[in-house]
């Protein structure tokens, strides 16, 4: 017969796991496993060893004819550079380590982002290791840019654009009109939508404002590709 100290050991370690389980992945390994990504706090932490690609990637050499390796570290989402840090000439095994501040630059991307090595700053161009997505936990977002950012840009937000020039509103409600005209054709991320209005994120430190509905449109660049805004409701009718 097991004892009632071993039991409840056997149990705190079930609880234990199923704790750990549930924690989010806050740690990945590149592809080529040349360097790790890590959530330290309010930061992305990057680092690894620059590896030694014989001078066929970049032909440049250091004073003792190591070759040494120009390169760029970059975020990107849907194709968009979001933030880079340029690293001139680090030498062959050197350790690396470079941080992204986790701010409203790269809040509200719920499908993650990529974060890539390369030698010329443009992703598009071929890159030499990569982590793409690279997930941040939403509440990681909401903690980090709300010191930052008292009014954020939200996880899942979408793009639209205006389709014709349109006054704002402090709030949902037709008696709430303001004085400030938004111009048409700009576009402005839609955070929410009720009573006929959408609400539209402007910038960390200023208020968001709202809309008509009506006056907003998918926007059919080549990021968003028409993608379709959220329900806003009807306007009241009185």
């Amino acid at each position: 017969m097991q004892s009632p100290r071993r039991i409840l050991v056997v149990l705190l370690l079930s609880v234990l796991l199923i704790f750990v389980s549930a924690l989010p992945a806050l740690a990945e390994t590149s592809d080529l496993g040349l360097f790790t990504a890590n959530i330290s706090d309010c930061s992305i932490i990057i680092s690894g060893i620059v590896p030694d690609f014989g001078g066929q990637t970049s032909p440049e050499r250091n004073a003792v004819g190591d070759p040494v390796m120009p390169f760029y570290v970059l975020i990107y989402d849907d194709g968009v550079e979001l933030l880079s840090i340029y690293i001139a000439n680090p030498q062959v095994g050197d350790l690396l380590e470079v941080s992204f501040l986790i701010d409203e630059a790269i809040a509200g991307k719920a499908n993650g982002v990529g974060i890539y090595l390369d030698f010329d700053g443009d992703a598009n161009n071929g890159v030499f290791d990569y982590i793409d997505p690279f997930m941040i936990p939403d509440e990681v977002f909401e903690r980090c840019v709300a010191t930052t950012c008292p009014y954020p840009l939200t996880v899942g937000a979408i793009q639209g654009r205006l389709e014709f020039a349109t006054q704002v509103y402090h709030s949902p409600s037709l008696q709430s009109l303001t004085t400030v005209t938004l111009p048409a054709g700009s576009s402005w991320f839609v955070v929410d939508g009720q009573n006929g209005f959408y609400k539209l994120f402007i910038a960390c430190q200023a208020h968001y404002v709202w809309v008509p509905a009506e006056a907003m449109g998918p926007n059919f660049d080549a990021v968003w590709g028409g993608r379709s805004l959220p329900s806003a409701g009807n306007l009241p009718s009185s």
